[in-house]
């Protein structure tokens, strides 16, 4: 698609004074604030979430920002940015809660999203912008972090937005454009980690690279501006320090979980291949795209512009170092993500009669039809369930009540996609993406994609976590224990491990001590503190919260059957879990028993 071919914004084809234009904008931000925003605070703690509800907690209730703490235990793992967020959040409404916790990472998706679609205007015009959104809008990996109240979301929102302002300025010198670069890359260096400075400088370097004009930013105010945003990025960990009684150094954090993690991991160690594996994960359904648009990009290396080389450099830079890194997770690399959008849409908007071209143009169509096959298996799915639900095998271990959660989003889905594909490919797809048939197959599928994934993660996975999840209403229950039977909160334990989401549900204003510490218990003595607890009790009623694999580890045999034979409340399993994650299921002991 050409620049000419996009549609004319001011040219009117709906009523009410709405162009094409308009429309799409509309659409495109509704139905990202749906993916990112609907039912986000329904559901208990995921993932790592935990760990920042819980800093968060005891930051607003001590009054200390600078110093994290997980059950009063110091924990500085990560900067202090992502916790600011959600403080000043949890501070205007009066709590902390998984709203809170997830709003950052929402708010930080529509950030990228707009920042991504920056970069791809300016570097490959207003089509490849448009589309480049799109892209990344209906990435599965998009809208699992988008709604995860965790640092990574944010780190790729500073990463995005750094790029984008030096996109808008890059012809520009002056100590004001070097200032905003760095000042954005130091708090998103904030956020979780130096990757977020290291991504934005790489891609600016690799176009200084390719249009040699390095020689005109070598000048004071780069270096003034590099000085003061590395001052900004210093500062938190500074004012940190002089509190001489906190066990952690922010700073060497630093320097251990990410130059030392680069080198020389302890743990999250994969194959030199993993990011092979994690980045058409990452970019599904448009895995397909990406490998052809990559393909493409190389062959065309020659006959490239300088946005196209630029864009796939970016790609390769930033993959090579997270590859050669000794420490690799899934998510790490999310940062490459806006980088594969853009090149996904500089390829869809080619009009080359070639090979790969052809190859896109059979996945698009694989794609289109796929929609209404989609529906169609959603119908006849909700038909069966309706009738025959009693006869489901999953009925048989208590799942009923999902049968009355799925069957009527699989119909409205099913609805929804039949009209999209029946009705907006055919009306509205020319006007927005007036790309012959390969824009029309486009805007058919991602438009169908963005309502699966707002179905699946706005609608579905919030209230089945909120049904079947058993963590939090677990935790309830052991707040009403401990008042029914009145036990004193400072003869309420942890066993064996710091319970970081049981931290911040009991919601204790004192640290929970930890019986038989991870980090000080050997395993052959495990379970001597408790014994002791329970020798010298002296009649004094107490609790100990702990999960079921540790109390199953007790060394001693008598204490250990003992404990199990007593367990007063256990917490249950979910009706879809599998047997082996029953040990990581908590339970409660209540001595003398009530």
């Amino acid at each position: 698609m050409t620049m000419s071919e996009m549609p004319d914004p001011g040219h009117n084809v709906w009523p009410y004074k709405l162009t094409a234009g308009k429309l799409a904008e509309i659409l495109f931000w509704a139905l990202a604030v749906l993916l990112l925003f609907l039912n986000l605070g329904i559901g208990g703690l995921r993932g790592s979430e935990g760990r920042w509800a819980d800093v968060v907690r005891l930051m607003i209730l001590n009054g200390d920002y600078l110093h994290p703490m997980i059950n009063y235990e110091a924990y500085f793992d990560k900067p202090l940015v992502s916790y600011w967020l959600i403080a000043g959040l949890s501070l205007i409404t009066g709590t902390v809660t998984e709203l809170m916790i997830r709003l950052p990472s929402a708010a930080a998706g529509l950030v990228t999203l707009w920042a991504t679609r920056l970069i791809a205007s300016r570097f490959a015009g207003r089509a490849a912008g448009i589309l480049s959104g799109w892209i990344l809008l209906t990435a599965y990996s998009f809208a699992y972090w988008g709604r995860l109240g965790e640092a990574d979301m944010l780190n790729l929102a500073f990463s995005t937005l750094a790029v984008g302002w030096y996109v808008v300025r890059r012809d520009k010198t002056d100590f004001g454009s070097y200032l905003l670069f760095g000042l954005l890359c130091a708090i998103g260096g904030q956020t979780k980690g130096l990757s977020a400075i290291a991504v934005p400088v790489l891609a600016v370097l690799a176009d200084i690279a390719i249009s040699r004009s390095w020689k005109k930013h070598l000048n004071w105010k780069l270096f003034a501006a590099g000085v003061v945003s590395l001052a900004v990025y210093l500062l938190p960990f500074l004012l940190a320090s002089a509190k001489k009684d906190y066990e952690d150094s922010g700073l060497a954090l630093v320097f251990q979980e990410n130059i030392q993690r680069y080198f020389d991991s302890l743990d999250h160690k994969q194959a030199w291949y993993a990011y092979f594996i994690h980045l058409p994960q990452l970019m599904l359904p448009w895995t397909p795209i990406l490998i052809l648009a990559i393909i493409a990009s190389v062959r065309n290396w020659k006959k490239a512009d300088h946005s196209e080389r630029w864009i796939l450099v970016c790609i390769a830079v930033i993959f090579a170092v997270f590859s050669i890194s000794d420490s690799k997770r899934v998510y790490y690399i999310l940062p490459i993500l806006p980088y594969c959008s853009i090149l996904c849409a500089v390829f869809l908007l080619s009009e080359t009669a070639g090979f790969l071209e052809k190859l896109r143009n059979i996945v698009l169509k694989i794609y289109f039809w796929l929609i209404p096959a989609t529906a169609a298996a959603l119908l006849g799915l909700t038909v069966y369930g309706y009738a025959f639900g009693r006869k489901i095998r999953v009925i048989r271990y208590g799942m009923r009540e999902s049968l009355q959660l799925v069957l009527p989003v699989m119909l409205l889905t099913a609805l929804i996609l039949l009209v999209i594909w029946a009705l907006f490919c055919r009306k509205l797809a020319p006007q927005l993406f007036p790309n012959r048939e390969t824009g029309r197959d486009f805007a058919v599928c991602a438009g169908a994609c963005s309502v699966l994934l707002i179905a699946f993660f706005g609608i579905v996975m919030p209230l089945a976590s909120e049904m079947f999840r058993t963590e939090k209403p677990f935790f309830g229950q052991v707040l009403s224990l401990g008042e029914k039977y009145r036990i004193p909160k400072d003869r309420i334990y942890f066993f064996h491990h710091n319970y970081t989401n049981g931290s911040f549900y009991l919601k204790h204003e004192r640290k929970i001590p930890v019986l038989d510490h991870e980090d000080t218990a050997k395993k052959s003595e495990l379970g001597t503190e408790l014994a002791k607890l329970l020798k010298e009790s002296q009649g004094q009623r107490f609790m100990v919260i702990g999960q079921m694999r540790y109390f199953r580890k007790i060394s001693s045999p008598e204490l250990r059957q003992q404990v199990l034979d007593r367990l007063n409340l256990i917490e249950p399993s979910g009706p879809a879990e599998k047997p082996k994650k029953n040990g990581k299921k908590y339970a409660v002991l209540i001595f003398p028993a009530p």
